[in-house]
């Protein structure tokens, strides 16, 4: 019994890591095709993607296609997919349907962050492509 408490209390220190503090920033391309069967309908932009425990931000660098600056909770990120629930957006006077919500299909490669997905509401297929 003696032994247990030992390993318990040895596991019970202040070393441990706050989910919260873990950040990690991802830049590179978001590329938006409305309509993808409509020719000239898609945009490329450059975002940055930062994730900061449960919470995210997505920032529009070159924003050409108005998109709102963005951010709010992310759950299951780190795994195959990643559910983004925005709750603040950033900015007045943008296109705030076409922005980074739902579940996305995530690929991790080296450095690199995949997320692809057809949104048949919106008929719009977003492609990101960003780099850690």
């Amino acid at each position: 019994m003696a032994l247990i408490l030992l390993v318990w209390a040895g596991c019970s220190g202040d070393d441990s890591v706050n989910q919260d503090d873990v950040i990690e920033t991802f830049v590179g391309e978001l590329r938006m095709d409305i309509a993808p069967d409509t020719v000239g309908r898609n945009t490329i932009d450059t975002v940055r993607l930062v994730i900061r425990g449960s919470r995210f931000s997505v920032t529009m660098i070159t924003n050409r296609p108005n998109l709102c600056n963005i951010a709010g909770t992310v759950s299951d990120f780190g795994t195959n997919s990643a559910l983004f629930n925005p709750t603040d957006s950033m900015a007045s006077m943008c296109d705030s349907l076409h922005i980074l919500r739902g579940r996305f299909p995530t690929v991790f490669k080296g450095d690199s962050l995949i997320m692809t997905k057809f949104d048949s509401l919106l008929n719009t297929q977003f492609d990101f492509r960003l780099k850690q």
